[in-house]
């Protein structure tokens, strides 16, 4: 299964949802703090999906890669 994870970004916390990218099922969502804490817990987060889509995001904190 492929899985796409989407991000929105907001001032002090970024919000993310894992979906199956086949079809279109919400697998998860989670929030996460806009600070480097938070971003590490991101990361973790995104790596329980081994088939997501290697892709790269920018937050203000720092830029975050899926595929680690």
């Amino acid at each position: 299964m492929k899985v796409l994870i989407g991000v929105d970004p907001h001032k002090a916390s970024v919000a993310v949802a894992a979906v199956d990218e086949a079809k279109g099922d919400l697998l998860e969502r989670a929030s996460f703090s806009q600070d480097r804490v938070g971003l590490r817990s991101l990361e973790r987060w995104a790596r329980r999906f081994p088939e997501r889509r290697p892709k790269r995001w920018r937050t203000p904190a720092a830029w975050v890669d899926t595929w680690r």
